[in-house]
């Protein structure tokens, strides 16, 4: 199975993309199933978790801004609430949901995510591979970090627009996919998006601000 499982909708204030192009593009690359990881939001996975496409598994999470970095909660069902609260308090939220706690993009030095050293016990997984990072040897890291560590590897485009969807994925066999990740029988997969893609989802973001 291959999953896309970092996708920012039309939610997150760096991003234009509708719900339902995601699901449709999802299903034209391919891909057995997505996670719509909106900033400090569900409301892009929960509508797209309504819209029930066949043959598209889709999971409600949240890329989720903490004092200590951004933290990743899949299968979410409520919001986190407010932002920026300790790292500690979101996880154990994100946890008491039945949620999985990944560490996106962890060793990236031009974006911020929760020390996976510091958080290492608290981890269900590590995003090995995020196709938005600039230089492949954070993704590296990452991965060599997760598997020193015994901790699930994922792999995710990070799409802020349509293109970049499917860019990187989780593998895993079976239908399975919080099971795959809980026994670490996971594989990041994909290659790096045009850096262009930041100038992008900038400008979205700037506009926004301007717009409201």
């Amino acid at each position: 199975m291959r999953y896309d499982l970092h996708i920012h909708s039309k939610y997150s204030p760096d991003s234009r993309l509708e719900v339902e192009d995601i699901i449709k593009t999802a299903a034209s690359a391919g891909l057995d199933g997505v996670a719509i990881t909106d900033h400090n939001t569900i409301k892009g996975g929960h509508l797209a978790k309504k819209l029930k496409v066949p043959d598209l598994d889709v999971i409600c999470g949240c890329e989720f801004k903490t004092d200590q970095g951004e933290v990743i909660g899949l299968f979410l069902t409520e919001e986190l609430g407010r932002s920026g609260r300790r790292a500690e308090e979101v996880i154990d939220e994100i946890k008491d949901q039945g949620g999985l706690v990944i560490a996106p993009h962890p060793f990236d030095r031009f974006r911020s995510g929760i020390d996976p050293v510091k958080f290492r016990d608290r981890l269900d997984a590590i995003e090995a591979l995020n196709a938005r990072c600039v230089l492949r040897r954070f993704n590296q890291a990452a991965e060599v970090f997760a598997k020193d560590s015994g901790v699930a590897l994922l792999g995710g485009s990070d799409a802020h627009t349509a293109s970049e969807i499917g860019r990187a994925w989780t593998f895993f066999d079976g239908n399975d996919l919080r099971g795959a990740i809980r026994r670490c029988e996971t594989e990041a997969c994909g290659d790096l998006s045009c850096v262009f893609n930041h100038v992008v989802s900038f400008s979205v973001k700037l506009l926004k601000k301007i717009r409201y």
